[in-house]
């Protein structure tokens, strides 16, 4: 190699060097001691932002974006779901023109289901329907069996109540129980819907004097749309027939009227 070569590699090494021991380089995120800030309001992420020239920036809360305006709005915990009685500002409506009725036959325990065989529930259209002065069932008269040739456990006279249900969708509904505080001397509690026209009853939605208050889950029995619910009280003995503390009760929460 000649000399004159030789010092232009050498030049030529030395220039390079000196580029690389002056270019700068963007500090590493480890490397800095940066007090973070969320970018998003929501999800609380951190993320500082990168200056040009390599200086690290943490985001002030002013410099979050706004949430737009047409911004899907986050879901409820619990659906509001209420009762009211059609037609009426009272959630209940009451029906009471059948009048005691003799079974000719007898039986042995209060509220027997066996004696509703007897009952006739009104349409939910009837004339007869007429609102019930308070927010709740507070039902509590003299028998009008006293008297009578069948004036125990061999007559009875019904009584019926009914509100109405509206059900957006049955994902809002996990649970439904019928509770009644004091009942003398039965109480039937009947599903009307678009998917039982004539009404359904469980066997476990009969509550007597003396047992217990409170029907089984009935949320199987209730569809999209609108949900009729009947109670139908019966009165088989002589001196007083009483219903009251009545509550729906919907994913273990009291459902109110509707307003």
């Amino acid at each position: 190699m000649t000399p004159r070569r030789a010092t232009w590699r050498a030049l030529l090494a030395a220039m390079l060097a000196a580029a690389c021991a002056t270019k700068q380089h963007p500090p590493r995120l480890e490397d800095q001691d940066v007090e973070f800030a969320p970018t998003d309001a929501t999800t609380g992420t951190t993320n500082p932002r990168v200056e040009p020239g390599g200086s690290l920036v943490a985001v002030a809360p002013d410099d979050v974006p706004p949430v737009a305006d047409d911004a899907p709005p986050l879901p409820d915990d619990a659906p509001t779901l209420c009762l009211h009685g059609g037609t009426t500002l009272s959630p209940w409506q009451m029906q009471r023109t059948m009048g005691p009725v003799c079974y000719g036959r007898s039986f042995t325990t209060h509220g027997d289901p066996a004696e509703y065989a007897f009952a006739r529930v009104p349409a939910p259209d009837d004339r007869a329907w007429t609102a019930v002065a308070a927010t709740a069932i507070d039902f509590h008269e003299s028998s009008a069996l006293c008297g009578r040739t069948c004036a125990c456990l061999d007559g009875g006279e019904f009584t019926y109540f009914q509100t109405f249900l509206d059900v957006a969708s049955l994902a809002d509904v996990r649970s439904l129980v019928v509770t009644m505080g004091s009942v003398d001397d039965g109480a039937r509690v009947t599903v009307f819907n678009a998917a039982s026209p004539d009404g359904v009853t469980d066997p476990a939605a009969y509550v007597h004097l003396g047992g217990h208050q409170a029907t089984d889950d009935l949320a199987r029995y209730l569809v999209a749309g609108r949900n009729r619910v009947v109670i139908t009280h019966l009165d088989d003995c002589c001196a007083s027939r009483t219903l009251a503390g009545v509550a729906l009760t919907l994913n273990g929460a009291a459902l109110g009227p509707c307003r």
